[in-house]
């Protein structure tokens, strides 16, 4: 994972994909900025991003897969699921992201970050 300034991170992480069938775990690079985290097949392809403010931010184990955490956007009912390679950037990315998403939140300046 690559620092790039405050509420700026970006580096490979692995994302929950469903189908009809099965779960898989694609590798794409993530790009948090500002409020959001802009995810795709690489650096110069960020096609998707998911908006952090007001999110759900949690650790998690689905599929027994160790080092996840989850985001839930506000107002979505769908759920993220992303995995880092080991506890220190699974750490990173979740400081990052809370960050982030306190940092967008322009009704509540109290908003602590608190990671669940």
């Amino acid at each position: 994972m690559e620092e790039s300034g405050s509420n700026h991170k970006e580096g490979w992480l692995y994302k929950r994909h469903s189908t009809f069938v099965a779960h898989k775990w694609k590798k794409l690079w993530f790009r948090l900025k500002d409020t959001q985290l802009h995810y795709g097949e690489n650096e110069q392809n960020l096609a998707k991003c998911i908006e952090l403010e007001g999110c759900e931010l949690t650790e998690s184990n689905i599929d027994k897969k160790e080092f996840c955490f989850c985001i839930k956007p506000h107002k979505s009912k769908r759920i993220y699921y992303i995995q880092a390679c080991n506890r220190e950037d699974q750490n990173e990315w979740m400081q990052a992201i809370c960050f982030a998403k306190a940092t967008g939140n322009t009704t509540d300046q109290s908003q602590a970050c608190i990671i669940q």
